[in-house]
């Protein structure tokens, strides 16, 4: 992790054919963000599958600490049932954690797919919150430690601002 104000980058993929050669994958970059952050995480993505048992496991042992969760979601109604049941069921357990739904339109999605630490680590990639999108498809993303981190987070920001507030 930068310590400094500079920015450290690494590549982050899935993928069998990609992984090693000291490339990180995403499952355990996205395991070391859950567990590492100390305040806060933003979420921004375009699909959660209903077979990400790993994500809300994740999820929900950072709520057990404390850890405020933000998440914005591309048309939260089009989402699997169990996905919105999981995220509705968390969040009335838990007050710091929110959900948006991005309000998409004929033409506009919210495709980002970015998970933010404590505004000091972000990752930013083509994996959807999904079993395959985690684990087994061709995936790529960058791990960003540093300030940059913190742009995006902003950024995020913009979007939970425009969205809809569902829970929290």
């Amino acid at each position: 992790m930068s310590t400094s104000n500079e920015n450290e980058v690494k590549i982050i993929v899935t993928g069998t054919d990609w992984m090693g050669g000291g490339i990180g994958s995403v499952e355990s970059t996205l395991a070391e963000l859950f567990k590492k952050a100390t305040n806060e995480i933003y979420i921004s993505a375009f699909s959660i599958g209903n077979s990400s048992d790993v994500l809300f496991m994740w999820v929900e042992k950072a709520l057990l600490r404390g850890i405020r969760i933000k998440i914005v979601i591309n048309r939260l109604n089009e989402q699997p049932a169990e996905v919105v049941s999981k995220l509705i069921n968390l969040a009335n357990e838990f007050p710091y954690l929110s959900i948006f739904d991005f309000p998409a339109s004929e033409g506009v999605d919210l495709h980002a797919k970015i998970i933010v630490a404590d505004h000091n680590r972000a990752l930013v990639g083509s994996s959807n919150l999904s079993k395959r999108g985690i684990f087994t498809n061709y995936e790529m993303g960058i791990l960003i430690d540093g300030p940059l981190a913190a742009t995006v987070a902003n950024k995020i920001n913009k979007l939970f601002e425009i969205s809809n507030r569902i829970r929290n």
